[in-house]
């Protein structure tokens, strides 16, 4: 089953992650992601990541996504600056 979205991206901040010696996925298609992508959103290569760099570079993905959410809006709903956000954490296991 296949999902498209449609150029011009989602309402809700968006963060791409990806391997930048990824071989799998192609370095055009990778930069085909800024058709989705609006202000405030973020395109990240994780620098000598491969296809599964998430699991072998785990701590840099981590920061990533911590660094990204502290930047958004208080005002999105479940940004860093909203009492129901207090409550999730980011727990990276190994």
């Amino acid at each position: 089953h296949n999902v498209r979205v449609a150029a011009g991206g989602v309402e809700v901040p968006l963060l791409i992650c990806n391997g930048a010696l990824d071989s799998v996925i192609a370095s055009g298609q990778q930069k085909g992601w800024q058709r989705w992508m609006k202000s405030g959103d973020r395109l990240w290569h994780c620098p000598e990541g491969l296809y599964f760099f998430h699991f072998q570079h785990y701590k840099a993905v981590a920061k990533t996504i911590v660094d990204y959410w502290a930047q958004l809006p208080a005002e999105f709903p479940h940004g860093p600056g909203n009492e129901a956000a207090s409550d999730i954490q980011l727990v990276i296991a190994r």
